[in-house]
């Protein structure tokens, strides 16, 4: 039985999720562990088994296509370039919000 800080046993979908994310850190010291790739695995964990969850992680993370590991990473130094992209398509696409992110000072 798998315990993870507290006395409570995890359930099935938790262990899995949790040998994945531990698996992923002890495998990945660039990246290791963030809050935020939990969301990302659990989903896959409903389509997936752990092992194919570890590679697509690994993949996401890593692969041209995606390189998501710059928003993971210490400091994630890609997340203000997304921001900026983010704020040019609405400044474009939506423009009316634009001006209220402007108007409250979202830039």
């Amino acid at each position: 039985m798998i315990y993870l800080y507290t006395y409570i046993p995890l359930s099935f979908s938790q262990k899995s999720l949790f040998n994945v994310l531990r698996a992923f850190s002890a495998n990945n010291n660039q990246i290791g562990y963030v809050q935020g790739m939990g969301f990302i695995t659990a989903i896959l964990l409903n389509y997936m088994d752990e092992e194919s969850v570890f590679w697509m992680l690994h993949s996401i993370m890593e692969n041209e296509k995606f390189n998501m590991k710059g928003h993971f990473m210490n400091g994630m130094p890609d997340l203000n370039k997304s921001f900026y992209k983010l704020i040019v398509l609405i400044k474009k696409y939506l423009p009316k919000i634009y001006e209220l992110f402007v108007n409250i000072t979202i830039k």
